[in-house]
Parts: structure tokens; C-alpha cells; sequence
């Protein structure tokens, strides 16, 4: 029940004048005049408490009115009138090799459209060679870790930790310091009661995000993360002996690790102290500096020979089941304690070269622009290119789109369609696809600055009042792990010598076994 001030005084008033009129048995005008106050004194209670209700906005049942106050702010008279909520600006890619002009700061920019669907644009030049240098050398001193895919991580169950060591050193046959398919075959035998051959193992482990570098074997830190998704394990094994595997996973499986590379993330305030670089972002994107400033943090990646990332997506569609990642923890849990289901919400990319390898390396868009594309006729569309169109080992020069790495220069492009009725973040842009070709010769190093943006407006912009509040983007446990190398270091060359090293058989044909091992 909806409380009300003054209700008291507004009924007594009513009941008054209805007495009035009823005692007086005057003319039925005086009746007419009692029912009309009663009227007017509901209408005006009602109104009351609808407006009561209309500031009850969701920012505020999360962070009270305080911290609306704060994202009210931000907008100036929002959000009474819709026409002047926040609003996303999508640059217009016009024809492919348009060219315009963008002055920031006195300096112009020249930002050449090379796709429209979905709109890419590269930069030349959008950072300098001691930008592009600090970066680098902030990474380095961090210290780097190998990628994982974009999916879920367990959490590892200290409890098991000791357990998890001694069963690693027992299985480790040939003592190299890792799990092979061939080494994990008996050990899911013994203990999960399954018999699997070399693909099927090969999906469930990278499935299951226990190989969490999808390089076909398992280090003692993912092997330590076996019991805590062992219900999922059990899930999926059931669903393989249940049927064979189908013939596009088979390919996918077939094509090596989805990524070979090392990352690290850069809190915003330390590659970028007064604020230059995203200033310049957010005058080249045009996207507001509350969101610009509050995006997750700089993704680092380091790519040696042989380093790729097949076709992916930054972002994710959107889902009425799940909330996006960045403002989750804005979200209650369940009643059983467990986190919102979550998705990525990256509006766009803005992708830095920080290096130039001297062959290979370049990012690639398998199906930009192309006016036959269907995620759903995924099938359909390997018949009509003859190749994995995600394989960018193999295909790299088969994609649709393809740019060289160069250093400083920067690509931008959009994850999401714009939302035109709301002007507001849309569903996901099927064409984004995109990834890194194989570096044959030399290093490549890039920076994603991944621009995040809720489609739910309301906690969008109680998400930039919590940032206002509490600095920097929460750390992502599920994505960034901590690195694990000693960053105890007394120089750049230091570092760089402890650095994440990728072993040497992390190729394509040297992590494949044959079905006939196991």
C-alpha cells in the first residue's frame, strides 16, 4: 500500500462538506458543489501519489536519492522529458574509402570509412610512438598472463587445492608440466567414469572453460579448476555419449587453439594520468565522457609467432535473462546467493597497434559487408566459401576485410546496432565478427579500449553514479585473473625476459594428437 502525506486532512475536508450539504437539505446545487469538491480533492490525492511513484526511478531503489541526484546531473532536466535523455552517437560510414576530417584539440585526424556493415573506420596516427611505447612498458612491468576465451571461469575450490596438486603430478606421465589429451583420457576413466576420444575430450575441456586457452592441454592451474565445474563436466559427458559430435564443432575443433596470446589489463589512471587519450576518444567517437571514463579497463594483448585469435565477437546479444557484466554487481543476488547471469555489453571498439610485426598479424572481418551473411545459415555459408570462416590461420586473406597493423594507427567499429526509435544501444551487430591473423614473423602488440554501455538505460546511468562514487570500473574476476609472474623486476628488459612465455609447441600441428593415442 502507497502512503500518502496530508491523506487525513484531504478526507476529513471531503466528509465536511458532505455533512454541509446533507444537514442544510438545501438545493440540490448545494449537493452538486459538495460531490464536485470531493472530486477535485480526489483528483488531486491521485496526483499526488502517481507523481510519488514516478520518482521512485530504478537508480534510486539502488543507490537512494542521493546517488540519483548525481546521475540527474549528468543530464541536464533528465529524465522528466524523454526526448532529452543521454543519447549515442553512431558516426555515419557513408561509402566505403570516405574520408572525414576530425580536429581534436588542434590537432585533425583523418578517419577513413573501409566498411559499413558493420561501420569500421581506421585512424592513422591516433597515437603517438611514445604512447603506443608506455603502453607497452606499463604491460610489462604488470607483468602478462595467457588469454582466455570469452567464457565462463570457475571459481577454484581452495579446499581441493592440495588434493588437485598431487593428482596433476600423477597424471603429468612425461613430467612436462602440463596435461595432454592423451594424459587426461585415463584420468577422466578413473574418476568420471567416462570414456571420451580425442575430440570429444577436446570439446568438453574447452566447453567447460577448464582449458581455458583452448591450446588443447592443461596447465596446474586449469587443471586445479576441474572440481569446481565437475557438475558441468558430468552434464556435458552425458550429452556426448548420447550423440556424436556435430561435423561444424568437429571443424572448429580441428583449426588449433581459439587463441594464442598473452593480456593484461591497465587501470585507466595509469597509462592515461590526465585523461588525454580518452578525451581523444570520446571527441572521435562522440560518446559521452562519463561512459568513455567509466568503460572497463585497457586490454593489453601481446602476440608472438605464431600468436592469432580466431573470429569472435567483443560483445554479446541482448538478453531479457541476463544482465550486462560491467553493472552487475549493482544487482542483488538470487535467493541461493548466486550473481545475476551476465553478458558483455561493448557497444564499440577502439583498437590500438601498438607494434608492427613484420609479417602477418593483421586483424581480420570474415564477413564484413557481406550481403548474404545468416548466423543462422552458418552451414550454408562454409558450402559457399569452401573454409572455417572463423579459422583465421588458415583463411586470414579469405575474410571479407582485412587491415594491416600499423603502428599508432587505431580501428574503430561498432559491436551493437543503434537503437534509432530510443537512440540508445541496439542488439548486436552479426556482421562485427572479427580477429587476429597469425603473426608469422616477429611481435604484435594491440590495446582494445572497449567502450561499455547497458541497454538498460535506468542502470546505465546508475552505473556512471556508482563510478562517480567509487573511481575506476570494478575488476572483473571472471576475465582478468591476476598475473602470476614475478613483476618484482628492476627494469623493462627484466620484465620483458619474465614475461608470459607461450610454450613452443602451442602450434596448430604440435598441439594436435591423434585419435589414435588414446
Amino acid at each position: 500500500m502507497i502512503e500518502c502525506v496530508n491523506c487525513s486532512e484531504l478526507r476529513a475536508a471531503a466528509d465536511a462538506a458532505i455533512t454541509m450539504a446533507t444537514k442544510s437539505r438545501a438545493s440540490l446545487c448545494y449537493v452538486w458543489l459538495a460531490f464536485f469538491l470531493v472530486s477535485v480533492l480526489l483528483q488531486l490525492l491521485l496526483h499526488g501519489v502517481s507523481a510519488d511513484q514516478e520518482t521512485k526511478t530504478l537508480g534510486e531503489n539502488f543507490l537512494g536519492r542521493k546517488e540519483a541526484t548525481v546521475v540527474d546531473n549528468l543530464i541536464e532536466d533528465e529524465p522528466t522529458n524523454k526526448s532529452q535523455r543521454m543519447k549515442i552517437f553512431q558516426h555515419d560510414p557513408v561509402a566505403v574509402g570516405h574520408i572525414r576530417k576530425i580536429e581534436i584539440e588542434g590537432q585533425y585526424y583523418e578517419m577513413k570509412t573501409v566498411a559499413l556493415k558493420p561501420p569500421i573506420f581506421v585512424i592513422p596516427n591516433f597515437l603517438s610512438d611514445e604512447e603506443c611505447d608506455a603502453i607497452i612498458d606499463l604491460s610489462l612491468e604488470q607483468g602478462l598472463e595467457k588469454s582466455a576465451t570469452q567464457r565462463k571461469v570457475y571459481k577454484k575450490r581452495m579446499d581441493a587445492d592440495d588434493v588437485m596438486a598431487e593428482l596433476f603430478t600423477e597424471t603429468d606421465v612425461d613430467g612436462d608440466g602440463k596435461l595432454n589429451m592423451t594424459e587426461m583420457a585415463p584420468f577422466m576413466l578413473r574418476y568420471f567414469e567416462v570414456e571420451l576420444n580425442y575430440d570429444e575430450l577436446s570439446f568438453l575441456l574447452t566447453e567447460t572453460v577448464v582449458d581455458l586457452d583452448s591450446n588443447k592441454s592443461l596447465d596446474p592451474e586449469e587443471f586445479s579448476l576441474i572440481p569446481g565445474a565437475e557438475i558441468y563436466i558430468r552434464r556435458l559427458t552425458r550429452a556426448l555419449k548420447m550423440r556424436p559430435l556435430p561435423t561444424n564443432i568437429l571443424k572448429k575443433l580441428r583449426k588449433g587453439s581459439d587463441r594464442k596470446s598473452c593480456q593484461t589489463r591497465l587501470e585507466h589512471d595509469l597509462y592515461d594520468p590526465e585523461g588525454m587519450l580518452r578525451n581523444r576518444v570520446a571527441a572521435l567517437t562522440g560518446i559521452q565522457k562519463e561512459i568513455v571514463y567509466s568503460s572497463e579497463l585497457l586490454h593489453v594483448v601481446q602476440y608472438n609467432r605464431s600468436g592469432h585469435y580466431h573470429a569472435h565477437k567483443d560483445s554479446q546479444p541482448l538478453d531479457n535473462e541476463s544482465v550486462c557484466k560491467h553493472s552487475d554487481h549493482l544487482y542483488p543476488n538470487s535467493s541461493d546467493g548466486q550473481p545475476p547471469k551476465s553478458r558483455l555489453c561493448r557497444f564499440m571498439t577502439v583498437l590500438y597497434y601498438l607494434t608492427e610485426p613484420e609479417r602477418g598479424g593483421q586483424t581480420a572481418f570474415p564477413v564484413a559487408d557481406n550481403e548474404t551473411f545468416t548466423e543462422e545459415g552458418i552451414d550454408h555459408f562454409y558450402r559457399i566459401k569452401h573454409h572455417d570462416i572463423y579459422d583465421l590461420t588458415n583463411h586470414c586473406h579469405d575474410s571479407n576485410l582485412v587491415v594491416e597493423p600499423r603502428k599508432g594507427t587505431a580501428i574503430m567499429w561498432y559491436n551493437h546496432n543503434l537503437d534509432d526509435q530510443n537512440e540508445w544501444i541496439g542488439d548486436i551487430n552479426k556482421f562485427s565478427l572479427h580477429g587476429g591473423c597469425e603473426v608469422i614473423k616477429g611481435e604484435k602488440w594491440i590495446a582494445n579500449h572497449w567502450i561499455n554501455i547497458d541497454d538498460n538505460y535506468d542502470m546505465q546511468m546508475a552505473y556512471l553514479a556508482d563510478r562517480i562514487r567509487n573511481g575506476s570500473p570494478p575488476e572483473d574476476e571472471s576475465t582478468h585473473r591476476r598475473p602470476t609472474n614475478d613483476t618484482n623486476v628492476s627494469s623493462i628488459d627484466d620484465a620483458r625476459r619474465s614475461t608470459c612465455q607461450l610454450p613452443q609447441d602451442w602450434s596448430n600441428t604440435a598441439s594436435m594428437t591423434s585419435h589414435d593415442e588414446l
